[in-house]
């Protein structure tokens, strides 16, 4: 899985992040309290470009039902990537991406794939500056 990480990032010609491909062979994965494998990159320093090549290996193969990218630098390019995630996978129960720079657009854009996905349970928007506007498109 670690291979499909690492070919996206070629394909976008993006950085392959230690942390990540790390997450994909190693202890990084976790089990949870209620039995779900997590991906923690918390903390990472993850910028936007950083979340496509990711999205594409999370999109080829996914073990993980929790996704955690809080505290990280993500805005705008990662909502986007973030939405396509979401709108094709089927596994993501849990999705913490609080304490980022979304904006109000940026949490429009990551609902819109929520609308076709039928698994994810919990968003973690907070610390965000989504506003009234972000919020309500997560209403």
């Amino acid at each position: 899985m670690a291979s499909s990480y690492v070919a996206a990032c070629t394909s976008t010609g993006s950085r392959v992040l230690s942390c990540v491909e790390e997450a994909y062979t190693s202890g990084s994965k976790q089990l949870l309290a209620n039995g779900h494998r997590t991906v923690e990159l918390i903390t990472a320093r993850l910028v936007d470009l950083d979340i496509a090549p990711l999205a594409v290996a999370l999109e080829d193969s996914n073990p993980f039902a929790a996704v955690d990218l809080s505290y990280n630098t993500l805005g705008a390019g990662a909502a986007a990537s973030l939405s396509k995630l979401l709108a094709s996978d089927g596994t993501i129960e849990v999705l913490d991406v609080s304490e980022n720079d979304f904006d109000a657009a940026s949490a429009e854009k990551i609902c819109s794939g929520l609308k076709a996905n039928g698994s994810v349970k919990v968003l973690r928007l907070s610390g965000n500056k989504i506003g009234g506007h972000g919020g309500m498109a997560v209403a």
